[in-house]
């Protein structure tokens, strides 16, 4: 017997961490009728970036603080896993196994155009996929994505 149907979502927060506004997580809360977690993966590359300073560190803490407290004001809460997406959802989704917790039906995010992102993002469609997790994506930080201009001959940009 399983303790929880898998009739959850889970949003994974990157760029974009706030609940108001926040388009994949409010398809995520439809989809799941609100019953969603938040998940965070703090890659320890993070901080060896060389534009990291303390009051920036500082800032992204506070902002995930922030977060959860929302989270938590609309009955959720936010998992901060301290390696990146590919290992971060791997060991969860193998705990989650093997405590009979079933999978996510579904996993959302806002997009990221950066090219290491879209290879990252590319493995997590097929690591979801092979879990047979549904996913869900919208956009994030773009007003209009490079596939929504066209020039006069209707080829994209």
């Amino acid at each position: 017997m399983t303790v929880m149907e898998n009739n959850y979502g889970i949003h994974w927060f990157r760029r974009d961490l706030r609940v108001a506004g926040n388009l994949a997580l409010k398809y995520n809360w439809e989809k799941s009728k609100g019953k969603v977690v938040g998940v965070f993966c703090f890659d320890s590359k993070f901080l060896s970036r060389p534009d990291m300073s303390y009051n920036r560190f500082q800032f992204f803490l506070n902002s995930m603080m922030e977060l959860r407290k929302e989270l938590n004001k609309i009955g959720s809460d936010l998992l901060v896993l301290d390696v990146g997406p590919q290992d971060a959802f791997s060991d969860l989704f193998s705990k989650l196994s093997k405590n009979k917790i079933d999978l996510p039906s579904l996993v959302t995010w806002g997009r990221d155009y950066e090219p290491f992102a879209k290879q990252r993002d590319k493995k997590m469609f097929k690591f979801f996929s092979e879990q047979d997790v549904k996913t869900y994506t919208h956009r994030d930080h773009l007003l209009i994505e490079s596939d929504e201009l066209t020039k006069n001959d209707y080829t994209t940009v």
